[in-house]
């Protein structure tokens, strides 16, 4: 085996992870390893504030997983019909972009983490990655997906996992076999060292010092049935339609808010809104209601 030539990790993609995120879905048994795998190259390749991908070719994708492009056409299908993905057909032979769906809920529903922002995991990408070693083809799409289950499951300041064959076959659905040929994988390829019992060391490691951030949204809004108030309370949004509307001033009464009214809402108070109204007029949350009513 090569000789790894770095211990700590050059560079970073960010994964999300944490209730609602693809991975809890996985755990769930609601998607396959397989789809996780695609999901995550399509990720790779995607703003992480927006979500939005560039061109991405079924070919690209392919090459970048190892498995065929058929297999990459049926789970980029199905991760659009779950509401995993929002695809963008572009003509004149443009691959397509795609929107990734980071955490499937409403928004004020995302988990977050310390900073106030939505939960996420820097897994290591560049030279020594799990992604480039699945891309050179030293190691497959289930031991990739495996390595960022077991990177999300172990202590991120140190990169130690206890991740024992039932944890993986919990968060994996996959048979005993498949995991033990997983871990001696991760070995032979310098993704991981055996510390001592059941703990290994996950490499590369973390970076030594985590990057402190400012924490952005440290209160979040009320919500009450339907809707989510403004701090004032003089404002509402409907979180199943998107609808703005206003306190009728002197009483305890609501009416939808024109659009010379919304213009005029405070600026902090359209942003906080602004995910959710986002959110419920998706074409994913739409076709979720259409099939729901």
């Amino acid at each position: 085996m090569e000789k790894r030539k770095t211990q700590t990790q050059l560079s970073t993609m960010q994964v999300p992870c944490g209730d609602h995120s693809i991975f809890d879905a996985l755990e769930q048994g609601k998607v396959s390893v397989g789809e996780v795998g695609v999901y995550l190259a399509i990720n790779k390749r995607s703003n992480w504030e927006s979500g939005q991908s560039h061109g991405i070719s079924y070919s690209t994708l392919r090459d970048d997983t190892g498995i065929p492009r058929s297999t990459v056409l049926k789970y980029v299908k199905s991760l659009v019909d779950d509401g995993w993905l929002e695809k963008n057909v572009r003509g004149g032979n443009q691959p397509n972009t795609y929107k990734v769906i980071h955490h499937k809920c409403p928004p004020l529903e995302t988990p977050q983490d310390k900073d106030g922002l939505p939960k996420k995991c820097a897994m290591p990408a560049g030279e020594g990655s799990p992604y480039e070693l699945m891309r050179a083809r030293k190691i497959d799409l289930k031991s990739f997906v495996a390595w960022c289950v077991a990177k999300i499951h172990s202590d991120w300041t140190s990169g130690l996992v206890a991740f024992t064959i039932r944890q993986a076959q919990k968060a994996l659905h996959i048979a005993t076999q498949t995991i033990c040929d997983i871990r001696r994988t991760w070995q032979e390829t310098g993704l991981a060292e055996q510390v001592e019992g059941r703990t290994l060391q996950l490499l590369p490691k973390p970076y030594e010092k985590r990057r402190t951030r400012r924490r952005e949204n440290p209160k979040m809004m009320r919500c009450d049935g339907d809707f989510y108030f403004s701090f004032n309370e003089r404002w509402r949004v409907n979180r199943h339609t998107g609808q703005i509307q206003t306190l009728i001033e002197g009483t305890s009464k609501w009416r939808h808010a024109n659009e010379f009214e919304c213009e005029d809402v405070n600026a902090k108070i359209y942003k906080d809104f602004k995910p959710i109204i986002e959110f419920a007029t998706s074409p994913d949350y739409q076709r979720w209601k259409q099939k729901a009513a």
